[in-house]
C-alpha cells in the first residue's frame, strides 16, 4: 500500500503476533487499517461485527446507512465486503459528534481479515471520502501487483468502481435521519 506523505500522517503503527496496525489521518479523516486473524477469513461475517464493535467504544445512535431509495449500504462477498454506519458520541461536557464511519473488509487468507475504517464527522464526509478511496484502491492483496505511486481515483478507475462502486453521499433530512445518498 502506497500514500501520499504530504496529505496523511502516519499516527499509529504497531505490528505484533495478534496483528498489524496502520492509522493514518488527514484534516478530514482518520484511518485505522488492521490485519488479524478471525472470522475464518470470512469479510462479510467481520463487517457483521462492526455494529458490536462501534457500541463496545461507546458509540449511540449505530445505524447502516442507507442510500436515496432507502437501501442499506453495505454489501460484499467472503472476499470482500463493505457497509457505511453513521453513529453518534458524546464527549465530556455533553458535546454530541455526529459521525459516519465506513468500512470495508477483504479476506487475506482463510484465516485472516484486512479491515479498513475511515472515521469522520458526518458534516465532512462527502469532501473525505475522495482521499480515502484513494487509499482503498493502492491496497494490493498477495497475489496481486503491487501499486508503485499513491492513486487518484477522481477519475474512472474500474478496479474501484468494481469493489463498491461510487462513493456514498450523505443527503441531509429535515428528520435528521442517518440516510445516505448516492
Amino acid at each position: 500500500m502506497v500514500w501520499d506523505d504530504e496529505a496523511w500522517e502516519v499516527t499509529d503503527e504497531t505490528s505484533e503476533e495478534a496483528g498489524d496496525v496502520l492509522q493514518l489521518e488527514d484534516s478530514l479523516n482518520t484511518v485505522y487499517f488492521e490485519s488479524y486473524e478471525g472470522f475464518e477469513g470470512n469479510a462479510v461475517d467481520c463487517i457483521a461485527a462492526e455494529t458490536d464493535e462501534l457500541a463496545e467504544q461507546d458509540a449511540e445512535s449505530i445505524v447502516v446507512g442507507t442510500d436515496s431509495d432507502g437501501d442499506e449500504i453495505s454489501g460484499g462477498d467472503a472476499a470482500s465486503a463493505y457497509s457505511v454506519f453513521t453513529c453518534t458520541f458524546t464527549l465530556e461536557a455533553d458535546v454530541v459528534l455526529d459521525l459516519v464511519e465506513y468500512n470495508e473488509r477483504r479476506r487475506l487468507s482463510d484465516e485472516a481479515v484486512l479491515e479498513v475504517s475511515q472515521l469522520t464527522v458526518r458534516e465532512a464526509y462527502n469532501d473525505a471520502s475522495p482521499a480515502v478511496q484513494n487509499l482503498l484502491a493502492a491496497i494490493t492483496l498477495p497475489g496481486e501487483e503491487p501499486v508503485d505511486e499513491p492513486i487518484d481515483t477522481s477519475g474512472d478507475d474500474s478496479r474501484l468502481a468494481n469493489f463498491i462502486g461510487d462513493p456514498p453521499r450523505i443527503t441531509a433530512s429535515d428528520e435528521g435521519s442517518h440516510g445516505m445518498g448516492s
